[in-house]
């Protein structure tokens, strides 16, 4: 009887610490779950991140798989809950891409002044005076449209 590729022997081999049974069973399930991925979401680069953090799931829960003969529906349901995390928004991939040589929050592009805030003008604007000239101003302003289309 010829192998099958899920054969529960080997996969039993895996959960015990055999590494060569893992890699194989791995690298087996890999072009099974890219096309599931490709038929869902089509071929974005996504993908790759997809089956990836999809082999890096199943490797971490393997021993917690209680069936060996079962592996492929174990596999695809943890391809479906990284799906269901793309789709929800809370997808990310499990590697970071920052340089750790980098402060943190720090960009190369130009600092946006835009959403600084002068702190004396807005204090100035809080105070019963300036409250009254930035009223006065918009009166102003009023008075001045209203004579414009004749009101």
């Amino acid at each position: 009887m010829p192998e099958t590729a899920f054969d529960p022997d080997r996969v039993r081999e895996a959960q015990n610490g055999d590494e060569q049974a893992r890699n194989g069973l791995l690298r087996r399930l890999e072009p099974i779950l890219r096309g599931y991925f490709i038929k869902r979401i089509g071929a974005e680069t996504d993908v790759d991140d997809l089956v990836q953090n999809t082999l890096v799931r199943i490797h971490e829960s393997l021993d917690d798989l209680k069936k060996p003969g079962s592996l492929k529906s174990f596999a695809m349901k943890a391809a479906l809950f990284e799906l269901q995390d793309y789709y929800r928004g809370r997808y990310d991939m499990k590697e970071s891409l920052r340089d750790p040589d980098l402060p943190l929050g720090r960009s190369t592009e130009p600092e946006d002044r835009s959403a600084h805030v002068d702190v004396e003008k807005a204090l100035e604007a809080l105070t019963p005076k300036g409250a009254f000239e930035t009223m006065k101003e918009a009166l102003s302003a009023l008075l001045i449209l209203l004579w414009f289309f004749g009101l």
